[in-house]
């Protein structure tokens, strides 16, 4: 039996077993309304626990490891698309001594993870802000005929 995969430019038909970790990376370039470069990228991950704190723990524990200077600074519960989620805003440093300062938003559906990741350069300036608070705001999960 396959499983159909959708996708922006069109529909796979697959054979049941595959992974899907899709990364989606968007880009807004530096402008005169935009001072710094904002990015985001949205990741997917097949998990077997449905506990939002705990993945976000681990998640969160593995930055720790992996970014120089990391520092949380706020992490919150919120919704995408009315379903639970966690918001995690931290900062840490690049291999050329450049500060990144991200957002993360982390949320549980069908068994799949869906980590937002807004980044901008320096500070989160009033434009990344609100670009990224419009994105969560305007996400909708597929609802797929066989979505419960």
């Amino acid at each position: 039996m396959n499983h159909i995969y959708h996708f922006n430019e069109g529909i796979l038909s697959l054979p049941v077993g595959y992974d899907d970790e899709t990364s989606i990376a968007l880009v807004w370039p530096q402008s005169e309304a935009f001072l710094s470069p904002f990015s985001l990228t949205i990741e997917k991950e097949s998990i077997n626990n449905n506990d939002l704190v705990n993945y976000v723990e681990e998640q969160i524990n593995a930055l720790k490891d992996e970014l120089d200077d990391f520092r949380e600074i706020d992490r919150n519960e919120t919704t995408i698309d009315n379903q639970k989620a966690i918001e995690v805003k931290f900062t840490w440093c690049s291999d050329d001594d450049e500060k990144i300062v991200q957002r993360q938003a982390f949320v549980i559906h069908n068994g799949t993870a869906l980590i937002f990741n807004g980044t901008m350069m320096g500070k989160f300036v009033n434009e990344g802000d609100k670009k990224w608070k419009n994105i969560l705001n305007s996400f909708i999960f597929r609802r797929d005929n066989n979505d419960a």
